[in-house]
């Protein structure tokens, strides 16, 4: 995104997250975008007439949404307010007191 902005730290070496479900899979991509999407608003702030790095926040929210519809489809609503369904889904998901998880 930044290019030539990582420093590498001694002899680091960056691990790749990897999850191991579908659900996780979506989310991982939810939330590297909403990573990227923050760390451009911040720059955006800061240079709010840099036209390329504005182009990329918007492609970037496209993606975001995009990952956040197909979550949505398949596995039920991320947040509250997201009452695109038929009936009131968010107590159906699984609930950690319950034996439920997030898988990411």
């Amino acid at each position: 995104m930044f290019r030539n902005e990582y420093v590498p730290y001694k002899q680091y070496n960056i691990a790749r997250l990897v999850s191991n479900s579908d659900n996780g899979d979506l989310l991982m991509k939810i939330y590297e975008y909403n990573f990227a999407l923050n760390d451009l608003s911040l720059y955006l702030d800061l240079h709010p007439d840099d036209m390329e790095v504005y182009e990329l926040f918007k492609m970037y929210t496209e993606k975001e949404n995009e990952y956040v519809s197909m979550y949505e489809k398949k596995f039920g609503p991320l947040e509250l307010n997201h009452s695109d369904y038929s009936c009131y889904m968010w107590e159906k998901g699984p609930w950690p007191f319950t034996g439920g998880k997030v898988d990411v």
